[in-house]
């Protein structure tokens, strides 16, 4: 199945194991991905169905590889979907990315290492450019509501003398929201 993806975001993908009739206990393999379209952020053995680790999970970012090999204690594994290992990619450019396993290996816990694999799955992910920001505003300036903190003390002024109309020397012609309108004059 193909994934949606924009550019510069991350996405993980989880390389599991399916095995319904014969217990597995190793496992390895070698993925390969396009190292111009995406890149390995991190990799996560939480929940694996792998105890101990022959070669730990490791990747190449210049290679556009992930490789590992692990073994799965007695009794094994049986059952589907068994995690083994989750890689977190990021997108790098445009275009159709396929992750892939370039080789593997499925071993049954039955004394002589019987390789039981039968497939090897892979993903698609579509990754697209990064969508412009929508202008939602219509050019026109929006009128704004500035309310009072409601704790605020009210001044009184003395105003029986007349007060001689300013003239304004200074204003400030662009005001952002959240600003101080700054005004100045010199009255008589």
């Amino acid at each position: 199945s193909t994934v949606l993806r924009t550019v510069g975001s991350t996405f993980s993908v989880s390389v599991s194991i399916s095995s319904a009739n014969k217990a597995m206990n190793a496992a390895s393999g070698i993925i390969s991905f396009p190292r111009d379209q995406l890149e390995v952020m991190s990799i996560s053995k939480t929940n694996s169905v792998i105890n101990l680790w022959v070669q730990e999970p490791t990747f190449s970012n210049t290679q556009g590889t992930v490789s590992f090999e692990g073994i799965a204690l007695n009794p094994g594994f049986i059952g589907s979907r068994g995690v083994i290992l989750t890689i977190t990619f990021r997108t790098k450019s445009v275009g159709q990315a396929n992750i892939k396993f370039s080789s593997g290996s499925v071993l049954a816990n039955d004394g002589v290492g019987t390789n039981i694999l039968d497939g090897l799955g892979n993903a698609t992910i579509s990754i697209q450019a990064i969508p412009a920001p929508q202008d939602t505003s219509d050019k026109k300036p929006k009128l704004e509501t500035i309310e009072m903190p409601k704790e605020s003390k009210t001044t009184e002024i003395d105003i029986s003398t007349p007060l001689e109309i300013p003239v304004i020397t200074y204003y400030q012609e662009e005001v952002q929201s959240g600003d101080f309108i700054k005004i100045q004059g010199i009255a008589n």
